[in-house]
């Protein structure tokens, strides 16, 4: 038994590629993680917004004065309406915008969690390439094979996975 079938071998029993590409998820599936506590602090800042217009919406019902002259009271009242309007239209925007954060947050989430699966899923390929090639008996005539197509497309996939979009994106929407 060759020594590089022997390394093989221990590389199969350990799990080396899913060992290897594990880091690399725990690292994406955090970063969901990240995006989802992200997207609930903002939502958590439009709900204080919100609280915050309706605040002033009551203040101002309470502050009418029936006793002043009709045409100031008439005036402050016009403006109070508007006032209403306006806060009813931003506080439905506010109440929008958090269903798209928090549905945009749970969507990038996902996809990210998807990705470390594949991931997860690459490093058991891995292995399991690597304990086909152990265990043949003509370890020699696929060891180059294995290594040039194996440990680099793993390694490349690894790295591409790592440079994506999704996650450059969600790492700069974290930050």
């Amino acid at each position: 038994m060759s020594l590089l079938h022997l390394a093989l071998q221990h590389a199969a029993a350990s799990g080396m590629g899913s060992s290897a590409a594990s880091g690399a998820a725990e690292k994406v599936c955090a970063l969901a993680q990240d995006v989802r506590d992200y997207a609930e602090s903002i939502c958590a800042d439009l709900r204080i917004q919100c609280l915050a217009l309706h605040r002033a919406e009551t203040s101002i019902a309470h502050s009418t004065q029936p006793q002043w002259q009709s045409r100031t009271a008439d005036l402050y009242l016009k403006a109070v309406q508007n006032h209403w309007a306006a806060n009813a239209g931003f506080q439905r925007r506010l109440e929008n915008t958090q269903a798209e954060v928090t549905a945009t947050g749970a969507a990038v989430a996902q996809r990210l969690e998807e990705l470390a699966a594949m991931i997860a899923a690459a490093g058991q390929t891995v292995d399991a390439t690597i304990g086909a090639v152990a265990s043949n008996n003509l370890i020699e005539e696929v060891a180059d094979v294995f290594l040039d197509a194996s440990v680099t497309a793993a390694q490349g996939a690894l790295d591409d996975l790592m440079a994506s979009p999704l996650i450059l994106a969600a790492e700069r929407m974290v930050r």
